[in-house]
């Protein structure tokens, strides 16, 4: 199939974060920033086509009460194959026993709407 996406769930390395993040448009983090909140990462997802990394997104938090979805970019050049809206909550809690206690507060991180980006040109 022409343009298959393999999911890993994994994290992205701070190499890889830092190349996604720039070439999406996004300003480049501190390498030591990275380094250090990649590593509190409770859930992280990257998106390749062949051995390429082309997407990326993370939940972050106080792993009880609190968690945030950031860092969901695309590579500008696979923008636009196809998108899935919807979250699979499997994936993102893929340890059904760490449940989001009653009460959690989810965000996403999707930046100013005047920049665009992935999810302000979906709700277009």
């Amino acid at each position: 199939m022409v343009n298959e996406v393999t999911v890993k769930v994994e994290t992205p390395t701070p190499e890889q974060h830092q190349s996604l993040r720039v070439k999406a448009g996004m300003p480049r983090r501190s390498d030591e920033g990275t380094v250090k909140g990649l590593k509190n990462t409770l859930f992280g997802v990257c998106l390749y086509l062949e051995d390429e990394i082309v997407g990326m997104g993370r939940v972050v938090g106080d792993g009880g009460m609190v968690f945030h979805v950031v860092d969901i970019v695309v590579d500008p050049e696979c923008q636009g194959l196809g998108s899935k809206l919807e979250i699979d909550p499997n994936r993102v809690i893929p340890d059904q026993d760490l449940s989001l206690n009653d009460g959690a507060i989810i965000t996403s991180e999707w930046g100013p709407r005047e920049e665009g980006g992935y999810y302000w040109q979906s709700l277009q």
